[in-house]
């Protein structure tokens, strides 16, 4: 797994979490509380991973964006809390249409 700006990993993070578990939460909460986020959390580094052995081009590149890993648990929280109420929102015309 690649670091995060912050130079740790998922791994470390989840090691860790007796240690930081506490810290992290009360982040979030005071996220949905103020709806602010220290500036430093959405730091974000672009990684160019090469497509083939030589590269020339851009187009040769595929980008990957490495995020803090704090930063991926307020949009996950937010997603699993909407799911539940999606169906409410979607038009049941539209609902067999993203079923499939």
């Amino acid at each position: 797994a690649s670091p995060g700006p912050n130079g740790f990993n998922v791994a470390f993070d989840t090691s860790a979490w007796r240690w930081i578990g506490d810290d992290v939460s009360i982040l979030v909460r005071n996220f949905y509380i103020t709806f602010i986020l220290p500036p430093h959390l959405n730091d974000t580094n672009i990684a160019l991973i090469p497509k083939k052995l030589v590269c020339h081009f851009p187009s040769d590149f595929r980008p990957i964006s490495l995020y803090n890993v704090i930063y991926k648990i307020i949009p996950k929280s937010l997603a699993n809390r909407l799911k539940e109420h999606l169906p409410e929102y979607i038009h049941p015309s539209q609902r067999a249409f993203i079923e499939g």
